[in-house]
């Protein structure tokens, strides 16, 4: 088993994103313990609403382009290619100015009085979720060109720039939620543009869409996007609801926890990196070699599973000593979210074949039930049993959506076979 995984270029694809991510991901893991420390529960939790709200807006604005751009890399010549990436960019473009202009039409104090957050938090997680959607365009390129070198240079950079950022932030005093958020657009912003540049020199984009690519790219993404936003509304809704049922405390205590054992997804996010493209060219193949992707799927999936059984006896023992003793109790989470990181990573194994095949719709209708029964549950009981029954709920969401997107993707896999 252990041969099939090192032998092959996947391995070494998986390797190099994981080395990449890790990096990626020491920064903000050395800035929690001074957000946990420095900033009240109130703000770290109002910290977290912006950062969760950020990442349900990715897929509206951005419209989950970067995965169609990602599909038809190996479907078109390079000038077509250009017309076709101008043309994605245009959808973004016009969603994010549509909602800007909606956001002022709205009462400004409908969302501080449902979960304490400000309006112009609402604007910065929009333009954020805009420029990362640009990145998400060129990094996904980046990778399907196994150009890891500038991949790497473009995801530490924009990392580190924060992360100095933050540094100066409180070595001047200057450390405030405000700040913070604000300095985080400012790093996003100018590696979007950064992006935008590099995929302008190599694909000399236009400034005209292509309204064949456009509804091409619309068919393609619209049922991603719906699945991206049930996954992300399972996924953080919970958030607002332990903000609205109980308060912003609560958030921070189950956010910083799910920050931290979100490091397990370093190799998940990693392996995903790897894995799409991968699987596309795997299957874009006529002779499909069905036994060896089933033993490189079933040892990933063991893969993981081992790992996630070991950091959960080391973040047992350590959580509350990184967070900070205003953090005591966060403990009885850790399982729970682990088991939840192991169940996505399980779902982004079998994911990729319902893309390549089309059948993006599949992927709403595993996401749509975990949806709502993690809505239900939570309006339900969350104010009684408090922020563990969040966590567990979470995990029993993430199973129901493994378990149909595996018995989905295996159907279509066997089928085409």
């Amino acid at each position: 088993m252990l041969k099939v995984i090192t032998s092959s270029r996947l391995f070494k694809s998986v390797a190099v994103y994981t080395v990449i991510n890790f990096l990626n991901k020491v920064f903000p893991f050395l800035l929690l313990p001074l957000f946990t420390r420095e900033l009240s529960l109130n703000d770290y939790g109002i910290y977290s609403l912006v950062k969760a709200l950020t990442n349900v807006l990715i897929p509206v604005i951005g419209f989950n382009v970067s995965e169609a751009v990602i599909r038809n890399f190996y479907n078109f010549e390079r000038k077509q290619f250009g017309n076709f990436i101008t043309s994605a960019l245009f959808i973004m473009t016009l969603i994010c100015t549509f909602c800007l202009i909606l956001v002022f039409f709205i009462p400004q104090d409908i969302f501080e009085r449902m979960f304490d957050l400000k309006s112009n938090y609402i604007l910065i997680a929009m333009l954020i979720s805009y420029f990362t959607a640009i990145n998400n365009i060129e990094r996904g390129l980046l990778r399907c060109e196994n150009r890891n070198k500038v991949f790497a240079i473009l995801v530490l950079s924009q990392t580190i720039t924060f992360f100095i950022s933050v540094l100066i932030l409180n070595y001047t005093n200057l450390l405030s939620l405000q700040n913070i958020v604000l300095m985080e657009l400012i790093s996003f912003s100018l590696f979007g543009f950064i992006s935008l540049g590099l995929l302008k020199k190599k694909y000399n984009l236009g400034v005209l869409p292509n309204w064949v690519f456009i509804k091409s790219i619309l068919s393609y993404s619209f049922p991603l996007v719906l699945n991206s936003l049930l996954a992300y509304l399972f996924a953080l809704s919970d958030r607002f609801l332990i903000s609205n049922r109980i308060d912003n405390s609560a958030v921070a205590l189950y956010s910083a926890t799910f920050q931290i054992v979100s490091i397990l997804q370093i190799l998940a996010v990693s392996f995903n990196g790897a894995w799409v493209p991968y699987v596309f060219k795997y299957l874009a193949d006529e002779n499909v070699n069905t036994l060896a992707l089933n033993k490189k799927r079933y040892s990933l999936m063991i893969g993981f599973l081992l790992i996630g059984i070991l950091y959960y006896f080391l973040l047992s023992r350590y959580l509350v000593k990184i967070l900070g003793n205003k953090y005591e109790g966060s403990d009885s989470l850790i399982i729970w979210m682990i088991l939840s990181n192991i169940l996505q990573a399980f779902y982004w194994i079998y994911s990729p074949i319902i893309q390549f095949f089309k059948k993006n719709w599949l992927l709403v209708y595993s996401s749509l039930p975990a949806v709502i029964f993690s809505l239900i549950m939570n309006f339900a009981y969350l104010s009684d049993k408090g922020i563990v029954f969040a966590a567990q709920v979470n995990t029993v969401s993430w199973l129901i959506i493994f378990s149909i997107t595996f018995f989905s993707s295996n159907y279509l896999f066997n089928k085409r076979i």
